[in-house]
């Protein structure tokens, strides 16, 4: 194929792509390329100049050039290789469609061989917006520590939200401790509550609202359950909380409509509550598990999943209750469910998981960031949650299942080579394997070490991310250098360390906000609990 020829295809593909999220990295036409193999999670491609290994960004390493051709799993040349167009899966650009010869994914870069050349895509499944640390997200507005946004115009009245942001039609609330209504653009106070000593905040902290019926609405604080009525603007206490009231996501809306339900934890019981006669019904009185957060995954109500610490159950309905399906390990800890078909999202302060339900994998840290809790939002077709520094929207989740059956390598070799060689190919393992974890000299004490003193110089702008490109370090390798030492948890502590110590000293709030990161609205707000 002609340079011209690949660069037509390139523009053309450009134009095609607009709507799949797909982005061309790289095209490599100076080698004729023949298929891909994968080694200890690493990706190798075979090519008449030699193998080459990819890395993250789809870059060619230079492997070995004394093997020329096509290969199999061991580094051998492959004397068997015939030229076969494969099926390509849904998100593949289809102007290359009946030509591949061969695939793979890689991070987020699809990898494809047709008609001898490579190249390399970048699939954006999500997008990020900087907006600072936000707290709720609904249709047409957005909730952060450093204001409130709807319809892009940002609230007088309040400042900040802690709670959820709720639509319904042209009507909108904002949970934020206190109650605030939003109304043909106009902004009213329906309950004062800041959080601080100069507001009473008799009916406690309010995070969530949702319909009844007419002017009628059920709002949830950390003191219980509310009837709330929006003409008369008056609260009546239904429920009184033993602990904190936990809503089973899912499906509010329609237990309430249909069966005048609303379903929730609150001490380790699962209570259903009739939002009529007032009248609670416990459904489980002893869940084993302290319960961070829960859905209902079925339209039957037996089925749910819930994060319990660090782990995902699965959890049936009987008639004596809730019983454990499964559950599943999660390295980090998530405080946040959310789900949308077969994937089970996990947000927790050291990143967004995915729970593949089909193939029962969680993949770990999808996005690397800290999340906030409660934060999202999704429609019919995507999926959004606010973090410490902006939104995470996920616009296309249908693509985002196909393209995580895809995750692994994708490998094409004949029949005969994926048994012949297992033998040999653990004996290479063995002799590559010393050769590629060759130990540093530093001690893991002496990392760790590094660590906070890097935190500690950064403390105002230090991130995960930050530690892992500094030391070269993955998420798995910084958590695992101890188990007392968690990087994410000791920002956290050096942070409000640093802002009490500060407080009692008389720096001002813009002071202390420059030395620890915090907003200067989040340290106003918060200003007497640092002090606790």
């Amino acid at each position: 194929m002609s340079d011209f020829m690949i660069y037509f295809l390139y523009l053309v593909n450009l134009i095609s792509m607009l709507n799949n999220n797909f982005v061309i990295k790289k095209i490599y036409d100076d080698k004729i390329f023949y298929n891909f193999v994968s080694y200890e999670k690493e990706l190798y491609v075979s090519s008449n100049k030699g193998i080459y290994k990819i890395n993250s960004t789809g870059d060619l390493l230079l492997f070995d050039n004394s093997i020329l051709g096509p290969i199999n799993s061991v580094f051998e040349k492959n004397n068997y290789f015939k030229v076969q167009f494969e099926k390509i899966p849904e998100l593949h650009p289809e102007i290359f469609s009946n030509s591949v010869t061969d695939f793979a994914y890689a991070e987020d870069n699809l990898i494809v061989i047709t008609r001898g050349k490579l190249l390399v895509y970048n699939n954006l499944l999500y997008s990020f917006n900087p907006v600072g640390s936000v707290r709720s997200i609904s249709q047409n507005a957005i909730g952060t520590y450093g204001g409130v946004y709807i319809n892009g115009n940002k609230l007088i009245k309040i400042s900040y939200t802690d709670g959820q942001i709720k639509e319904f039609d042209d009507l909108i609330f904002v949970c934020y401790n206190g109650l605030l209504s939003y109304d043909n653009n106009k902004e009213t106070l329906l309950y004062n509550n800041d959080n601080s000593i100069r507001t009473k905040g008799e009916y406690g902290n309010i995070s969530e609202i949702y319909s009844l019926n007419n002017y009628n609405y059920l709002v949830i604080s950390n003191n219980g359950i509310y009837k709330y009525n929006y003409k008369l603007n008056t609260f009546q206490l239904i429920y009184k909380t033993q602990n904190k009231i936990i809503p089973i996501r899912n499906k509010i809306k329609s237990r309430i409509v249909d069966r005048s339900e609303f379903h929730f934890i609150d001490n380790k019981e699962y209570i259903s509550l009739n939002v009529n006669s007032n009248k609670t019904e416990i459904i489980e009185n002893n869940i084993d598990y302290a319960i961070n957060d829960i859905l209902e995954s079925d339209i039957n109500g037996n089925d749910f999943y819930a994060i319990s610490e660090n782990q995902l159950l699965h959890l049936k309905r009987a008639k004596d209750g809730l019983k454990l399906s499964a559950q599943f390990v999660i390295k980090s800890t998530a405080h946040t469910i959310a789900d949308y078909k077969n994937l089970i999202f996990l947000a927790g302060n050291n990143g967004l998981s995915i729970f593949d339900k089909t193939k029962q994998r969680i993949i770990e840290n999808y996005i690397v960031d800290e999340f906030n809790s409660n934060a999202v939002y999704k429609d019919k077709t995507s999926i959004s949650f606010g973090s410490i520094h902006g939104v995470y929207k996920i616009d296309n989740i249908s693509d985002l299942e196909r393209k995580l059956s895809f995750k692994d390598f994708k490998i094409t070799e004949p029949f005969r080579y994926k048994y012949l060689g297992v033998l040999i190919f653990i004996i290479i393992i063995l002799i590559l394997f010393r050769k590629k974890y060759k130990k540093t000299n530093i001690t893991d004490e002496q990392m760790i070490n590094n660590i906070k003193r890097f935190i500690n110089k950064n403390l105002d702008n230090a991130t995960l991310k930050m530690i892992e490109s500094e030391f070269q370090l993955d998420y798995t390798e910084m958590n695992n250098l101890s188990k007392e030492f968690k990087p994410a948890k000791f920002i956290k502590e050096r942070r409000i360390e640093l802002t009490k110590k500060m407080l009692l000293k008389g720096n001002s709030i813009s002071e202390i906000s420059n030395k620890t990161g915090y907003s200067e609205t989040y340290l106003v707000k918060n200003k007497y609990k640092f002090l606790k």
